[in-house]
């Protein structure tokens, strides 16, 4: 699983709440053209948690949503209708 963090600046860490403040690490960077910035970044997960447990996909869903799909698209594959737009 991928490791989300952010890179803040130092006017917006001032302008930020406690709760992000407490979880943040500076991180001093050198920026071409900058010179020397004090940043800081934050780990999403110390905030934020982890992301909720995927819904449970039942066959019968899967089967409605790709039907669906397929319905849509029947009068267009079948050249019944037009592309309002060019791809």
């Amino acid at each position: 699983m991928p490791v989300l963090n952010i890179l803040l600046s130092e006017p917006l860490f001032r302008l930020s709440d406690e709760r992000i403040r407490t979880h943040t690490r500076p991180l001093p960077r050198e920026f071409e053209g900058l010179g020397p910035v004090q940043t800081y970044f934050i780990d999403i997960e110390d905030v934020a948690g982890g992301l909720p447990p995927r819904p449970k996909v039942t066959r019968l869903g899967r089967f409605r949503e790709t039907g669906g799909v397929i319905i849509r698209t029947l009068p267009y594959r079948a050249g019944l209708r037009k592309l309002r737009f060019a791809l």
